[in-house]
Parts: C-alpha cells; sequence; structure tokens
C-alpha cells in the first residue's frame, strides 16, 4: 500500500464522516417534526380517513392509506426516527459530560484542590 493509497483512505473516510453526520442532522430534524402535535393529528387524520374507507368499502383509499401506513411509517420513517434519536441522546450524553467536567472542576476548585487531567492541573 502506498502513500497515494493511504490518502485516498483519509479522503474517504472523511467523506464518509462527512455524510453520517448529514445523515444524523437530517434524521434529528425529521425526528422533531414528527413529534410535534401537528404530526399526530396528521396520523389521526389519516387513520380516520382509512377506517372510514373500509367501512364504506372504498378499496382505492383503503390501499393507499394502508400503503402509507404500512409501508412508508413503518418501514421508511421509524428507522429514520430511530437513527435521530440516537443522534440527540448522544448530544445529551455529550452536554451532560461537559457540564458534569465543569461542574466538578468548579467544586475542586472551590475546596483549593486540583482535578487531575484538568487544565488546571500541575
Amino acid at each position: 500500500m502506498g502513500a497515494s493509497d493511504v490518502v485516498v483512505l483519509r479522503r474517504l473516510a472523511g467523506a464518509r464522516t462527512a455524510v453520517t453526520a448529514a445523515n444524523a442532522k437530517l434524521a434529528e430534524r425529521i425526528t422533531r417534526s414528527v413529534g410535534t402535535m401537528a404530526c399526530a393529528y396528521a396520523f389521526s387524520v389519516l387513520g380516520g380517513i382509512g377506517v372510514a374507507a373500509a367501512l364504506t368499502n372504498n378499496t382505492g383509499v383503503v390501499l393507499i392509506v394502508g400503503s402509507i401506513s404500512g409501508y412508508f411509517l413503518q418501514l421508511v420513517l421509524l428507522p429514520v426516527i430511530m437513527v435521530g434519536q440516537n443522534a440527540q441522546g448522544a448530544r445529551t450524553e455529550s452536554v451532560i459530560l461537559d457540564t458534569h467536567t465543569e461542574v466538578t472542576e468548579l467544586l475542586h476548585a472551590i475546596h483549593g484542590e486540583v482535578v487531575p487531567g484538568s487544565p488546571h492541573a500541575p
């Protein structure tokens, strides 16, 4: 493996990281929008249309509503929401860790102690 191969592999890894970050941002945006009451109302209306169509034997509408709810919502939207929740959880965990570190350093500074690994450590 030559130096040019290593450069290509590094560029591919950087591009992969950028795509992963973009996917996570999109998934978070979708997760936030799906988690609203407006979206809950839209899903309720969709369900109501499906029930009304089934009661009136309107097969075309039943197939369309069933396709939307069965294929799109379950096979596409739910995995996207799961990715968005994982990204939100990772972000929250990072904020909690940063806050914990800052509070620990502050408490040690108040008590006159130095936390190993902190910027104030000798």
